[in-house]
């Protein structure tokens, strides 16, 4: 039964697929015009995720499957099926990263897609640990920003199209973490892209609404050049192959030559600088709050921002022999992301719209997942990309439970004030997620970033790393104090003092503060699912 949510993991992106036409044709007839249905299929591929995820823990656990990839189809992946391999993408940088344990094989299974003079092209899903955990992300801060949503957009004049776009949204992210070759993860990027334009320019009337969507859009179009092109000097180079197990267990291998590789790599960067929003293609990442509340946590925190640092670890091989990342100091994926980690903290010092705040500080903690990829911290890397989905939707949707309050304002520093009176629900949240972030012990960032900063290899003592990146931990730690600064500033703005702006705030509902709650309780154990087994018990 385990096998069966394995091989059939296909089953939720085209639940969420489902979801999008049948809102997008009857949802305006039903009785909620169309939100309960998409709350019913994502809420189902929340628990199929679920079973999924005990089922690769399961397999993880049965010795019988660390081995090499020989019983993955020949049509689905020729190379992989015939090399005798230790690991493969994620998995081949996790078995690196620690420098013990074999990894588990992944499953993989395809269809014929089309034929070419070439071949056949497959399209089909691989299953590992770095997909599982990235299917339970996305559908449950899908599922819980659907239910914020019902509340916070109520009687919004284009109800039915917001939720079959964050149907849609979420059924691309599913495909595009599931893509067993590169045409499908360049098919599930787009997607998202698209996705994102369509919900980021929700309001359109309004012009600056219209004009970050297009701005959005045409940023993601520039990096999106070199994504093309490093997938294409990837098919060459692994003999006219897509999958991604050939590409990396090609590169792994050394049967791809390092100038190939150091190539696709700089183009695959350029790609992720647009995605991921960094230094200097960020700037699209701040002016997407012009969206609905809701679609800024999703978009900031599980969905498309993320896709970048997504792609670089699920061809870590590419990357890591072709920037050379074993026994360096310095590459351009670790000052790329070094570089956006510090002085995305340094702007986020200087706004006074809370959201905008909260961008920035994505585009910093983003460039904290980078720099700790370019490091050779696979893991510490995806640890990241898995806490702060949790930490960061939950002040996102606090942002918007604020607004809700204050006259539907995001001016922190002139509509807000005095709020955590009247708001203790939402204050409690939010300062949770603030401590998560700022890495405080013993919140979940704190976990996280304290893996990427052992990963740079620079403390006295450090084994097991990649390099010693110096230049990089200092970064990082500059970027980490500036972190905390910029938080406790929201916090002084937005609930110290007197109340500043118009009206008279109030709590806010239920389907408000219920996801708050639930992802504040995340913010606090989700550092637990990464800790050593043998950590020995205090009074033990």
């Amino acid at each position: 039964m385990g096998m069966w949510f394995l091989d059939n993991v296909w089953i939720l992106p085209a639940l969420m697929g489902l979801s999008f036409l049948s809102i997008l044709l009857f949802g305006k007839r039903f009785p909620r015009k169309g939100h309960e249905i998409g709350i019913f299929f994502v809420a189902i591929a929340f628990v199929l995720s679920l079973f999924t995820a005990g089922s690769w823990i399961s397999r993880v656990n049965d010795d019988g499957h660390h081995a090499a990839f020989a019983d993955v189809p020949a049509h689905c992946s020729g190379v992989a099926a015939h090399h005798e391999a230790a690991a493969a993408g994620g998995e081949h940088a996790a078995a690196a990263d620690d420098g013990h344990g074999a990894a588990t094989r992944p499953v993989v299974n395809c269809a014929t897609w089309f034929d070419s003079g070439q071949g056949s092209v497959t399209i089909g899903t691989m299953v590992d640990g770095q997909s599982v955990m990235m299917l339970v992300v996305v559908t449950l801060i899908s599922l819980l920003v659907h239910i914020f949503s019902t509340d916070y957009v109520h009687g919004d004049r284009r109800y039915t199209h917001y939720f079959a776009f964050l149907s849609l949204f979420t059924a691309s992210m599913l495909f595009f973490v599931l893509a067993e070759n590169t045409l499908q993860m360049i098919v599930g990027w787009v997607l998202v892209g698209v996705c994102s334009f369509a919900l980021i320019g929700h309001w359109w009337e309004e012009k600056p609404n219209s004009d970050a969507a297009l701005k959005a859009f045409l940023t993601n179009r520039v990096g999106d050049v070199g994504l093309l092109i490093g997938m294409i000097i990837l098919y060459f180079a692994a003999d006219r192959s897509f999958s991604v197990l050939d590409i990396n267990v090609l590169a792994a291998s050394g049967e791809i030559g390092r100038g190939l590789l150091l190539a696709a790599s700089l183009c695959l960067i350029a790609a992720v600088m647009s995605k991921s929003g960094q230094f200097i293609l960020h700037t699209w990442l701040p002016d997407a709050m012009a969206g609905p509340t809701p679609v800024s946590a999703l978009i900031h925190a599980a969905t498309m921002v993320v896709a970048g640092i997504y792609m670089v670890a699920r061809l870590y091989p590419v990357f890591f022999e072709g920037l050379s990342i074993s026994g360096s100091s310095i590459n351009a994926l670790a000052l790329v992301g070094a570089v956006t980690a510090l002085f995305g903290a340094l702007l986020a010092f200087v706004q006074s719209d809370i959201k905008k705040v909260l961008a920035y500080s994505t585009v910093s903690q983003l460039g904290f997942m980078v720099t700790s990829l370019g490091m050779g911290a696979w893991t510490a890397a995806m640890f990241h990309l898995f806490t702060h989905a949790f930490f960061k939707a939950c002040l996102f949707l606090g942002a918007g439970s604020l607004s809700h309050a204050a006259n539907h304002s995001f001016d922190m520093v002139n509509d807000m004030g005095g709020l955590k009176k009247v708001m203790p629900i939402t204050y409690r949240t939010y300062v949770i997620a603030t401590l998560a972030l700022a890495g405080i012990f013993p919140f979940a960032g704190f976990w996280s970033k304290d893996e990427i900063l052992a990963g740079s290899g620079a403390f006295p003592g450090t084994e097991g790393a990649n390099g010693t990146y110096t230049l990089m931990l200092v970064m990082l730690l500059l970027g980490a104090f500036c972190t905390a600064a910029y938080m406790t500033r929201t916090i002084w703005y937005a609930f110290e003092g007197e109340y500043r702006g118009k009206g008279h705030p109030h709590e806010s509902g239920p389907r408000i503060t219920v996801p708050l709650v639930i992802l504040a309780v995340f913010a606090v154990i989700a550092g637990v699912f990464n800790l050593p087994w043998d950590v020995p018990v205090i009074g033990a």
